[in-house]
């Protein structure tokens, strides 16, 4: 019963490790293992119920062997269900920190995902990530407030950036068109620059920002 405590636990260290670069992949094989563990643990418990019932009723058995036997069972029972709750709590938290870890993208890099985030994440994810898009785009668009942008309070409206790739243009909100090629500085809107500087496009020259 240990050892299969100590799977759970390993699901959520390896996912704790994985969240640290991005988003790893679901590890269908564990995950379905421990679904696998907790309903072998609860037929057994189920087993040993009716077992201890039928003892219970046993005339064949004296009181003293009855009690034994109820105490043996009992011990038994209340490990499994510990183990499986265990289970049930790591798998929950496995799944939930995979949705937070989704959302905090959301936040840091746009609407749309990186590819090797997608290749890492489950359909179901990637449904439950275009939900939250959804939801997130028709309340901004309803209070007329991007609440992705100036998510800390900059120093300055106006920052000096370096670009580290080659982007294209960009759209400023005061609508100039601006190259974006690597290597060159530009001096923009912070609001115009936040989300590039988030997905590695831009970075900030000097300390105002």
């Amino acid at each position: 019963l240990v050892m299969l405590s100590n799977q759970s636990t390993r699901l959520i260290a390896d996912l704790k490790r994985g969240l640290s670069t991005g988003l790893p992949a679901f590890e269908e094989d564990r995950v379905r293992h421990l679904l696998a563990e907790i309903d072998a643990l609860f037929q057994q418990n189920r087993e040993a119920i009716g077992e201890a019932l039928a003892d219970s009723n046993n005339a064949a058995l004296t009181a003293q062997e009855k009690e034994l036997r109820a105490g043996r069972s009992h011990n038994s029972i209340q490990l499994r269900q510990a183990v499986m709750e265990r289970n049930k709590r790591c798998l929950l938290a496995y799944l939930y920190h995979r949705l937070v870890q989704l959302r905090r993208m959301r936040w840091e890099l746009g609407p749309i995902l990186p590819a090797n985030v997608q290749l890492n994440a489950r359909d179901e994810e990637i449904n439950w990530f275009s939900g939250y898009n959804r939801m997130l785009a028709h309340y901004m668009q309803t209070t007329g407030f991007d609440l992705t942008v100036n998510r800390q309070p900059p120093k300055s409206l106006f920052v000096e950036v370096r670009c580290l790739q080659d982007y294209g243009q960009l759209e400023t909100e005061d609508g100039c068109l601006v190259n974006l090629k690597k290597g060159s500085h530009h001096y923009l809107l912070h609001s115009d620059t936040e989300l590039l500087v988030r997905q590695g496009v831009l970075e900030h020259v000097g300390s105002n920002h």
